[in-house]
């Protein structure tokens, strides 16, 4: 599987914070969806899944907003019984970040 890496210009360096802060952040977050998601806490899976969504996409992770979005709905459904299988997708998709001090110098 190709690496996920932040659309923003990686070679500024607030950026590089940013994304750097929130791939931190995100470990976090895929915590404490997994444990809403194992609670049947569906009013936490949707406020994780939202702001999930939101943050990937405006630190240039796209790929990671789908699967917070389906995860946000199944929440809204109140409906969680495929919600592991969409939250394993995000754990796999999560795990191909590369931080742009972790890419070859090109």
């Amino acid at each position: 599987a190709q690496p996920l890496v932040s659309s923003l210009p990686a070679e500024n360096p607030v950026f590089a914070q940013i994304v750097a802060e929130f791939v931190e952040h995100l470990h976090q977050q895929l915590d404490e969806l997994s444990h809403a998601i194992r609670e049947d806490d569906v009013d936490a899976v949707a406020r994780l899944s939202h702001d999930l969504a939101g943050s990937s996409g405006n630190v240039g992770f796209a790929e990671l907003t789908e699967p917070a979005r389906k995860l946000n709905q199944m929440a809204r459904d109140r409906e969680l019984t495929h919600a592991e299988s969409t939250y394993s997708e995000l754990v796999a998709l999560a795990s191909r970040i590369e931080l742009p001090n972790q890419t070859a110098n090109t």
